[in-house]
């Protein structure tokens, strides 16, 4: 069997082989819509009993990726002259690097800034967040999907924990993937 990107054979998104060095990339180029109609419904029919798996909301998304820090970043402020924390315009050569080869936030979670932007569960909406509910707010409805983190082409400041992007459901991006959240069905958050 060939191993691609999304799986084996040829169910993934990508159905060539996987060149050199390729599966330790983030795996990207999938849409929103491949995700939630291929990939979704095998992880979550591979949960634990009692447990959901999905994409995160951006409120989830957001909350974990700042690991409890109200900065720009999860490391601290555009001004505080810190080390960039991802792989962004600045220091990626304009291409996608290896997960996991950066500082993790401090809650163990990798690649929260740049290297491969997110698809979330979210519609974008610029209003949304104005009269959203307090407590794990979900936009349900729109035309394009929230996309967090920023990629190996933005600038820093285009990847802090509260900037967002946008991605139509059915166009595969070659800088944006996804991660996966796990929660307990007898709470909404992580």
């Amino acid at each position: 069997e060939k191993v691609v990107q999304g799986g084996t054979g040829t169910g993934g998104w990508r159905t060539r082989e996987l060149r050199d060095g390729e599966a330790e990339l983030p795996a990207t180029g999938v849409s929103a819509s491949e995700i939630d109609a291929r990939f979704l419904p095998v992880v979550a029919g591979q949960a634990m009993p009692g447990w959901s798996v999905g994409l995160p909301s951006e409120a989830q998304w957001e909350y974990a990726a700042r690991a409890g820090s109200s900065a720009h970043f999860f490391n601290g402020d555009l001004a505080d002259g810190f080390a960039n924390p991802g792989w962004t315009q600045e220091n990626s050569g304009l291409a996608p690097h290896v997960t996991m080869r950066l500082e993790a936030n401090p809650w163990g979670l990798y690649d929260v800034v740049g290297n491969a932007a997110e698809i979330v569960r979210d519609f974008y909406s610029p209003i949304y967040y104005l009269t959203a509910p307090e407590r794990d707010p979900v936009n349900d409805e729109g035309t394009l999907r929230s996309v967090r983190g920023g990629s190996f082409i933005h600038p820093l400041e285009g990847s802090r924990s509260a900037s967002r992007n946008t991605a139509h459901p059915d166009n595969r991006h070659p800088i944006a993937g996804f991660r996966l959240a796990m929660w307990r069905e007898d709470q909404t958050t992580v």
